[in-house]
């Protein structure tokens, strides 16, 4: 009895903290929390989801393993013909060592990425890794985000949810 409710708590946790706006994600999770350079990230918005003016966030999942203020990535964005590579250096942590996410378990942090054109076909976001140590230990999971309207993508933190 006393396990079905400690089940029923943590179910009820994540949908409250699950943002109601969010329309799609995709997330890569790493076995062991470590990220292996070699390893390219490819995630994908199916074109039911796409709608102009929507901007996908690249979300960042870290642990306490995490040794980094930042994340150092290429980021591929590709939507028919259009393609853009963009470098990005995430801050996960500020100068203090305080996570600049959100989330109990894991932190995530959450960053808009360039908006191209790609409102009439499927959407593929391809992650390399930039950093110089292999591999890459407390990177739990990268993800995409996209939410409901147009509005939501503006703020710094939609989407986002500590599924832990």
């Amino acid at each position: 009895m006393k396990r079905g409710l400690v089940r029923l708590s943590a179910f009820v946790f994540v949908l409250a903290s699950c943002n109601s706006g969010c329309i799609y994600t995709d997330y890569v999770d790493f076995s062991g929390e470590c990220w292996n350079n070699d390893d390219t990230v490819t995630l994908h918005i199916p074109k039911d989801f796409i709608k102009k003016g929507r901007t996908p966030k690249l979300a960042v999942r870290t642990s306490e393993k995490y040794k980094y203020e930042t994340l150092n990535v290429l980021v591929e964005q590709m939507g028919g013909k259009s393609v853009l590579r963009d470098t990005l250096s995430i801050e996960l942590f500020d100068e203090n060592g305080r996570s600049t996410g959100k989330g109990l378990v894991h932190q995530e942090t959450t960053i808009a990425l360039q908006t191209i054109e790609f409102d009439t076909v499927d959407y593929c976001c391809r992650i390399y890794s930039l950093m110089h140590s292999t591999p890459v230990e407390g990177i739990s999971s990268l993800g995409l985000l996209l939410s409901e309207s147009v509005e939501e993508n503006i703020g710094e933190d939609y989407c986002s949810e500590d599924a832990e």
